[in-house]
């Protein structure tokens, strides 16, 4: 800052993209340097965002369900679990799970027909939901293409690293909600209407883990 008669200038130097990018992964080294070596910065929000994008082409998937798996990811990056080779397996592994857990779905009858052509009513909702997730989660690794067979394997090891522990209280998720919705471009009452049960407690398929209150409203709130 240059301060002068009349003028107030500030000036902000130029640094290139590559160096910045250096410098945050340098610093968020310092601050977790119990984190292995290979998980910088940089490759955490890159993955962070490929997850989030997966709201756009999975229009069945909740944003709060991404946000858990986030949740989950976050602590076994904490814990030592995640690398630079497996992070893309173990995120898409860690969305399945909360997919699994905490994505609302409606019942749904099971539909029989002898008809070929409605061969895909016969499939249930759940079923096909987790089938076109996976085909997104193969497709977070452009390079090796992340194999759906490999991801289910996975989901053991990933819910014993977690003490097969997957309850989640709203205060954990509440943040990385707020910031997937931003990196979505949507406000809270946008997505949700006037639904209040994040206040409350989360919501999983079959029952509700509540912290302040239970949710209330009707269902029909979220897009």
């Amino acid at each position: 800052v240059m301060l002068m008669p009349a003028y107030h200038v500030s000036l902000i130097p130029f640094v290139k993209p590559k160096n910045l990018r250096q410098e945050l992964n340098e610093q968020h080294r310092a601050l977790h340097p119990n984190l292995h070596e290979t998980m910088t910065l940089s490759k955490l929000r890159n993955l962070k965002h490929q997850l989030v994008e997966m709201c756009n082409k999975c229009k069945f998937l909740d944003v709060s369900t991404v946000a858990v798996a986030w949740v989950y990811f976050e602590q076994l990056v904490i814990r030592g679990r995640v690398d630079k080779s497996n992070r893309k397996q173990i995120a898409g592994t860690c969305l399945v799970l909360a997919y699994k857990f905490y994505n609302e779905n409606d019942d749904v009858e099971d539909r029989r027909t002898s008809d070929p052509a409605q061969k895909e009513d016969q499939i249930p909702k759940e079923t096909r939901e987790l089938k076109e997730l996976l085909f997104h989660v193969r497709k977070l690794d452009k390079k090796d293409q992340l194999d759906p067979a490999d991801v289910l394997v996975k989901e053991f090891s990933v819910f014993a690293w977690l003490e097969f522990w997957v309850k989640l209280e709203s205060p954990e998720v509440q943040l990385r909600l707020q910031e997937m919705l931003a990196l979505l471009g949507r406000e809270f009452t946008e997505y949700y209407g006037d639904e209040a049960w994040w206040l409350g407690g989360l919501r999983t398929r079959n029952a509700s883990f509540e912290s302040n209150g239970s949710r209330s409203g009707s269902d029909g709130g979220r897009d």
